[in-house]
């Protein structure tokens, strides 16, 4: 009775440690299969995204939004950071600047993370574009047309207008804790100020780019060079019927305007009116600024020297070197900036070297110290740089944010990245620490258990059969 007593030891080993394998399964990273997707426009390949880039569905939001991005960096280079886990970042579809490929990775159905705005990632698709924004020769021909067939596509689909109001790009996207302040949360400037707009949205309607043009400027107080006197909701109108309001700066824009001479019209509560004509030319921004004197106020410079009087009319500027200050020009000090490193950050007006007044030792952003370190992921990959630059520096994507919990606002590091974006939260099981795929401490260990009982039982069999 030797060898069955050898076979039952072999099949209960064998028992107690498939009984093992499930009671302490836990503690071992479950794999899930990716779901399986396709692309869902004809023109495009699919690649996607990793799943804790985005989020699924759209909370009940509706899709009103195209929003439009620069990568600063390759287009496989981009696709690659997506498929990241680390990213906490993503794009619905990714554009290649030599043949205007598509690469979609996010589907449309679910909120991908690109705006810095979680209302605006629940509202929008977001595409990528390869390149930088300071190098116009990578908004090829082939990429623009592309875009533009996948955006009248996506308007089509959804019922957006095909407009600058809907189509926007992220340097339009408002900040979600900084009223008036744009760019979402990282305060991104792309696609910078070398995208042709006006191409672009005639490409999207199908019209030729030279057919429409821009009709753009400011309304303020006195004088237009007045930069600090703009009036805000003051109403522009057109000789067609257009009207518009200036927003909190003065600006008002009309887009998409024939080519013509229009007769402009501007007016606001406490101001004299204003009319002046103005020539529009297809594919360009035409300026025309109006400044407009207070109703009843009568200009007195008084012994100012420079500035603007109480009509908001010019007293005078100064020359360089100098800053006017209280009516009078004069060297001014400009001392009142944090420094980010051990540098020296500012001159004055006279070309003076500023004095540091203060070092931050977790950073600064916006010229203010931070109170805190910095998230330990970056959300954004850039540099702060002038103008419409976002990075001159790796080749990442320009990158959004994690929208299922409430972040930080927008922090940076001495060395220049950007965070706007908390650690991703851990799935939690009502009876284990966090488990990362969904395990349960509980249920494992209580058939671990059931298994021990099992084997004892069978064991105790096996010796009354073979005694």
């Amino acid at each position: 009775m030797k060898m069955p007593g050898k076979i039952l030891t072999l099949i209960l080993g064998a028992l107690l440690f498939s009984a093992n394998a499930f009671a302490f399964g836990d503690s071992y990273p479950i794999l899930q299969a990716p779901a399986a997707n396709s692309t869902e426009y004809p023109e495009a390949l699919w690649v996607a995204a990793n799943s804790s880039n985005y989020s699924t569905g759209r909370s009940g939001e509706t899709i009103q939004y195209v929003i439009i991005h620069v990568m600063q960096g390759s287009y496989a280079g981009s696709i690659s950071w997506f498929q990241n886990p680390a990213a906490r970042s993503s794009a619905h579809y990714m554009l290649r600047s030599s043949d205007g490929e598509i690469t979609q990775m996010v589907s449309e159905a679910n909120t991908a993370w690109h705006a810095g705005n979680l209302l605006y990632n629940k509202r929008s698709i977001g595409l990528e574009h390869e390149g930088w924004v300071t190098d116009a020769s990578w908004f090829t021909d082939a990429m623009y047309e592309s875009s533009a067939r996948l955006v009248a596509h996506l308007c089509d689909k959804y019922g957006i207008p095909k407009d600058r109001d809907h189509i926007i790009g992220h340097h339009e996207v408002p900040d979600p804790y900084n009223p008036g302040q744009y760019g979402g949360a990282g305060h991104h400037t792309d696609p910078g100020s070398l995208w042709d707009w006006n191409r672009y949205i005639a490409l999207i309607r199908g019209v030729e780019p030279e057919l429409i043009g821009e009709l753009i400027g400011y309304v303020r107080e006195g004088d237009i060079m007045n930069a600090d006197g703009g009036i805000a909701n003051a109403t522009v109108e057109l000789s067609t019927g257009l009207t518009t309001k200036t927003d909190a700066t003065g600006l008002y824009r009309f887009q998409e305007l024939e080519p013509g001479t229009y007769t402009i019209s501007v007016s606001a509560e406490g101001y004299v009116s204003q009319t002046d004509t103005k020539e529009v030319v297809a594919g360009a921004q035409n300026w025309k600024s109006f400044g407009l004197q207070k109703a009843g106020c009568e200009s007195d410079c008084g012994d100012k020297e420079c500035g603007f009087d109480d009509c908001g009319n010019s007293c005078g500027t100064c020359d360089d070197g100098q800053a006017c200050h209280n009516g009078q020009c004069a060297c001014m000090p400009n001392d009142h900036l944090a420094c980010c490193d051990n540098a020296v950050c500012w001159f004055d007006s006279c070309k003076n070297q500023g004095v540091v007044r203060q070092r931050c030792p977790y950073g600064c952003a916006d010229a203010e110290c931070l109170d805190k370190p910095t998230q330990p992921e970056p959300d954004v990959f850039e540099t702060e740089v002038a103008d419409d630059q976002d990075d001159l520096g790796e080749p990442e994507p320009d990158l959004g944010q994690e929208p299922d919990s409430e972040p930080e606002p927008e922090q940076t590091e001495d060395n220049g990245y950007s965070y706007d974006v908390p650690p991703l939260p851990q799935p939690y099981d009502e009876e284990c620490e966090p488990c990362n795929g969904g395990c349960s401490a509980g249920t494992s260990n209580a058939f671990g258990a059931l298994s021990i009982l099992f084997i004892i039982a069978v064991i105790a069999i096996g010796r009354r059969r073979f005694q």
